[in-house]
């Protein structure tokens, strides 16, 4: 019986792709649910951004500043 290789490394490729972003929100999403209700707002604006324009450096400068500004309105700065 002969097995055809090229099957299988396409569903190794697409299994490494889709898990890596399975391994990130696992890893990211304990975090964000065990903070402050500050941080889980931030995390949100965050993800947003990171949605709508797909620029991560911007999502990362405006989660900052909101994580700041969040956290200044709670009084925990």
């Amino acid at each position: 019986m002969a097995y055809d290789v090229r099957a299988f490394v396409w569903t190794a490729r697409e299994a490494h792709e889709r898990s890596t972003g399975a391994i990130f929100v696992a890893l990211v999403a304990p975090a964000v649910f065990t903070t402050s209700i500050a941080d889980m707002g931030a995390a949100l604006v965050t993800l947003l951004v990171a949605v709508k324009t797909r620029n991560v450096l911007l999502a990362m400068v405006v989660g900052r500043i909101s994580v700041l500004g969040l956290r200044w309105l709670q009084g925990n700065i």
